[in-house]
């Protein structure tokens, strides 16, 4: 597990099964005149979420879903920001790998640019909300199942 700074910056963040029913709901609705309606998101972005976490929050599911326990698990700590730009450089030179890294850091940035959890239209769509534990041990299967 490794932390980017603190490991308490939040983001808004949704399951791919949440991101399905987003597309279905949305793509049901009428083209216009009601509302909602698919006209209502022309040129404009829909937010959606199943959870508004941090790395603690997450890495806490993690160990309740595993039955495992902080020290069963090798911790450490980096900059988001000090990641972020080893991952461009790395992506630049050609290594694939970087980009892993580059966007997987830049979302803990302090600055918040993945916390939008104010423009979230759940609500609008009907989405119900999500379980982080849920959420955690269907990642936590397919990784198991992957061999990962």
């Amino acid at each position: 597990m490794t932390f980017f700074d603190a490991g308490t910056v939040k983001l808004t963040t949704s399951t791919w099964p949440q991101c399905g029913r987003a597309v279905a709901k949305l793509f049901a609705l009428p083209i216009s005149g009601a509302k909602p309606c698919l006209s209502d998101w022309d040129n404009r972005s829909l937010y959606i979420r199943s959870f508004y976490v941090d790395q603690r929050d997450m890495f806490a599911s993690a160990l309740r879903v595993t039955g495992t326990k902080e020290s069963d698990w090798t911790i450490t700590h980096d900059t988001a920001k000090g990641r972020y730009e080893r991952g461009v450089k790395m992506f630049q030179e050609g290594n694939m790998m970087g980009f892993g890294l580059l966007l997987y850091s830049r979302v803990f940035f302090p600055e918040g640019d993945a916390q939008f959890d104010d423009k979230v239209q759940n609500a609008v769509l009907g989405l119900l909300e999500e379980d982080l534990d849920e959420g955690t041990k269907g990642a936590y299967e397919i990784a198991i199942r992957d061999g990962c």
